[in-house]
């Protein structure tokens, strides 16, 4: 049977059986969309050996983890605001008609 048989098949076919057809379809085409999401994103997030630490995770040491990365991303604003201060200030005057 090609593809256009079964087409003009689907087509005269009843109301259950298409949605039947529509439900099972679209099951399989986000099985594999998701498939090759999780495949591309498991590519990308590679895990670093050398980051991996051998000691156990401690509540302290996440805690202290995560206060340097505060203290670091509020030092980056501080010091991107700051550039924004001492940067040349331009404006651009559009005249109205």
């Amino acid at each position: 049977m090609s593809v256009e048989q079964f087409i003009k098949k689907l087509q005269t076919a009843d109301e259950p059986r298409k949605r039947r057809w529509l439900v099972l379809s679209t099951a399989i085409v986000m099985v594999i969309v998701i498939f090759v999401w999780l495949r591309y994103f498991n590519s990308l997030v590679q895990p670093d050996a050398a980051a991996i630490s051998p000691s156990p995770v401690s509540f302290w040491g996440t805690m202290g983890h995560g206060v340097v990365a505060i203290y670091h991303a509020f030092t980056n604003s501080i010091r991107a605001l700051g550039g924004m201060l001492v940067a040349p200030q331009t404006y651009i005057v559009k005249p109205t008609n």
